[in-house]
């Protein structure tokens, strides 16, 4: 074969055609993630596309990541300060922009035309250009580690701890308040047709909040002694599953089964369990 990959420092990986460097006359540098050459030619190119580099302390950690739902679009963010968009299908880079302080979260509108980007005081509100994310809005919060589009693209979730703050993203208001962790937010679920929010703690509690018949919390409440990693839902809020950090994950039903011989309604069903340890490695 006549191709050379290499692996830098940076974590990216190179090729060459091996016949090419032979021309290769001048020092090949890395500067902002790039490769680039003091010659006119480009020898070394990316196998594939670039990734997230290491940060000045090393770590070179994403630190968020979602989809859009009507756009082969997928956005991350890392401790390198940059914010990607990245197209599946084409398995290339659509767009990258650094900042100056590192983002800590990132939301893509489902349209992918607008995205959220978190930062330790403040949210900005961005619309995806062809060449450039450009913010419209900015919110302030104060440690906010984790924001979420609902699913029509009209409401945005902030979480900053233990609170969440739902506002609207054309006017930025904020509508409302939802108190009632005393951990950290994990994940959070917007279902039945963004007029509900599951949100999992995690001080081992899974919140159901109904948001507009006054923000308060709903019957079903889920309760562990065993902390939280994740959760997500069905979107009728039917059922739940939760990731213990024990590696089990649980499934709760919140529909009462109906008896066929008699047509009464019996109990909810018990939560079922399964171990996953050996799907998941540290």
């Amino acid at each position: 074969d006549d191709t050379l990959v290499c692996a830098t420092e940076s974590q990216q990986l190179l090729y060459i055609s091996i016949s090419n460097l032979y021309n290769l006359n001048n020092q090949l540098t890395i500067t902002d993630n790039k490769p680039t050459s003091n010659s006119k030619n480009q020898h070394f190119e990316y196998l594939l596309t670039s990734f997230h580099a290491p940060s000045l302390t090393g770590d070179a950690s994403i630190t968020g990541i979602d989809v859009a739902l009507w756009r082969p679009l997928v956005a991350t963010c890392g401790k390198d300060n940059s914010v990607r968009l990245w197209n599946p299908i084409d398995k290339k880079i659509e767009l990258i922009k650094y900042y100056e302080e590192e983002p800590t979260s990132v939301s893509i509108h489902p349209c992918g035309l607008h995205m959220s980007i978190a930062f330790n005081d403040k949210v900005k509100l961005v619309s995806v250009l062809s060449d450039d994310l450009s913010a419209y809005s900015e919110i302030p919060v104060r440690s906010c580690n984790y924001t979420k589009f609902s699913n029509g693209g009209q409401y945005i979730a902030i979480i900053a701890g233990p609170i969440i703050q739902i506002h609207d993203i054309y006017t930025s208001t904020l509508l409302f308040t939802l108190r009632g962790h005393t951990n950290k937010i994990r994940s959070i679920v917007w279902m039945n047709f963004d007029t509900k929010l599951m949100s999992v703690g995690a001080d081992g509690v899974t919140f159901f909040w109904n948001l507009f018949t006054l923000p308060a919390k709903r019957p079903e409440q889920l309760n562990s002694p065993i902390p939280f990693l994740c959760g997500n839902t069905l979107l009728d809020g039917s059922k739940a599953y939760v990731l213990t950090n024990e590696k089990i994950l649980k499934e709760f039903s919140f529909t009462k089964t109906i008896d066929p011989l008699t047509g009464l309604e019996g109990k909810i069903q018990e939560p079922k369990e399964m171990n996953i340890s050996y799907f998941i490695t540290n």
